[in-house]
This record gives structure tokens, C-alpha cells and sequence, in this order.
């Protein structure tokens, strides 16, 4: 059987969706569970069987999940892909390209190829977890390319960012402190991107990636406003208010007021176009729609 670019597991979510437009046709996906014709159904990934990635020489693995308790964070996102590595590295697969997160790092400000580790999340640990196990597999002839990711623009209902817009267009001020806040985030179609890049590319080993251009609110204010005519800005905070938010609720006050950068050098990104407030701009259009 000639070989096939990719077999794409998590095919139901929508970066595998995404990543239709990025490989050939030929790609196969697949799912635990499926309605799409086009993707197989596989049931347990802890029952698939080999025959699974015959004909296979990249899997990029999409499966996984976001929140649960420890043990279900476990499974999903450790166990599982290791499993499924484990078997593709017996098929004869030559690449495994898997879809980690920032979320390794904890809270950091600056993020470059010598940044040490540390999670603060039970799913940051978990995604480490599988990093370093799967890492432990590779070989000469088996490369391993976690490709850690930042947050993701426009990937559905769940989307951060898009919940903020949506807040952001309902109260057109929105409080941000004194200090400029930036952030590396990337869109869904770039990230399906710097995948389908790695899964034909030579790396072996941990890639970042991110948008080459940060988000800040500024920023972000112009495009909404831009894309929906309306009067949304910024309102600055006192010290003492963002302060005093950082006691009270320091998890709400990092993911809104605390900067985290990719460093270029280190952004697998980098070369690539910038699509960030386009995507913002959409969203909004959507959001003043809904």
C-alpha cells in the first residue's frame, strides 16, 4: 500500500477541520465517535487496532482534552496518545507530530527555547506528561514533534477570545491596566498550518508557534470597531484596581492583564502571514450579528 501523507486523529475537532485545507486530499482523519463520511470512526483509542496507520508515514495527533478531573486528563491526554504512538512507531510511521500547549510554561512573560517548564494546571501537566513520554520514543528513525501552541482564535462557541469580544461589544469599554498587556495567541488556520508545515518538514523535537504579530487590546479595540462600527475602546485601570483584582481572582487577573510572548526566534510561526485580527474582526462581525 503506497504511503499516505497524514492520518489525522481527533478528526472530529476543529483543527483537524482546519487542516483539510492545508493536505492533500489523500490525508485520512479519524475519530473516536464520527458522523463525517470522511472520517473513520475508531471507537476506543485504546482498542485501535495497527492496520489503523498501515500505509501511514505522519500522524498528527489532534486528540484531547481540555478539562476534567486528573485520572480523565490522564487518559486522554497522556495515555492515549502515547498508545497510538506506540503503535504507529510499529506500523512503519515515520513521523509523530502531536498538538501540545503553552500551558507547560505556567505563567511566563517570555517564552523562548530555554524556557523552563512549569505547569499550574492539572492540563498543563498532563500535556508535559505526554511531551516528555512520547519524546522518550523517538528514534533515528521515529521523530517526535510536539508542537506547542498558545491560545486559539476562532476555534468555536469555547473560544476565550471570542467570549471576550462578545463581553467587549456589550459593555464597548473594557477595563485594562496601566502597563500595555501582550500576547501570543495564533488563529486555527494558522496553527492547521504550522502543523501540515512540521508534518512534511525535518524537525525532531519540541516546535512553538504562535502568530507572528501579538494581540494587544488596542489593537484588538481598532479591529472590532473597525469590522463593526461601533464605539469600542479601552478604559485604563488604576494600580490599585488591577492590583486588587490580582488578590482576589489571580487566575482571571493573569489571563487578562498578564503579557506572554514567543520570542521570534523561537516562533516556527514566524515566516508565516499574520491572520490574528482578521480573525478578530470576523468574530465580531458574528458576535454583532448573534
Amino acid at each position: 500500500m503506497p504511503s499516505v501523507s497524514s492520518l489525522v486523529l481527533g478528526g472530529n475537532s476543529r483543527l483537524a477541520g482546519a487542516l483539510r485545507r492545508h493536505l492533500p486530499d489523500h490525508a485520512r482523519y479519524a475519530a473516536r465517535e464520527t458522523t463525517d463520511p470522511r472520517c473513520l470512526a475508531v471507537g476506543d483509542y485504546a482498542k485501535v487496532s495497527p492496520a489503523l496507520f498501515a500505509g501511514v508515514s505522519t500522524v498528527i495527533n489532534c486528540a484531547g482534552i481540555i478539562a476534567g478531573d486528573p485520572a480523565s486528563l490522564r487518559r486522554a491526554n497522556v495515555d492515549a496518545p502515547v498508545h497510538l504512538a506506540t503503535l504507529a512507531q510499529e506500523a512503519g510511521v515515520e513521523r509523530f507530530v502531536h498538538v501540545s500547549s503553552f500551558s507547560v510554561f505556567g505563567r511566563v512573560r517570555h517564552i523562548d527555547a530555554r524556557t523552563p517548564v512549569r505547569p499550574e494546571s492539572e492540563y498543563g501537566r498532563s500535556k508535559l506528561a505526554a511531551e516528555e513520554a512520547l519524546l522518550a520514543l523517538a528514534t533515528r528513525d521515529f521523530a517526535v514533534v510536539p508542537v506547542r501552541l498558545p491560545a486559539i482564535v476562532g476555534g468555536g462557541e469555547r473560544d476565550k477570545l471570542r467570549r471576550l469580544i462578545a463581553l467587549w461589544l456589550r459593555v464597548r469599554r473594557l477595563p485594562v491596566p496601566r502597563t500595555p498587556v501582550e500576547r501570543s495567541m495564533i488563529s486555527i488556520d494558522l496553527a492547521a498550518q504550522v502543523l501540515a508545515e512540521v508534518a512534511k518538514g525535518q524537525e525532531c523535537g519540541v516546535v512553538q508557534a504562535a502568530d507572528p504579530i501579538l494581540f494587544t487590546y488596542r489593537e484588538a479595540a481598532a479591529a472590532i470597531r473597525g469590522a463593526t462600527g461601533r464605539s469600542i475602546g479601552v478604559v485604563t485601570l488604576p494600580d490599585i484596581a488591577t492590583r486588587s483584582l490580582e488578590r482576589v481572582a489571580p487566575g482571571l487577573a493573569a489571563s487578562l492583564y498578564e503579557s506572554s510572548v514567543l520570542a521570534a526566534a523561537d516562533n516556527r510561526a514566524a515566516p508565516l502571514a499574520s491572520d490574528l485580527y482578521r480573525v478578530i474582526a470576523r468574530l465580531a462581525q458574528q458576535e454583532k450579528v448573534a
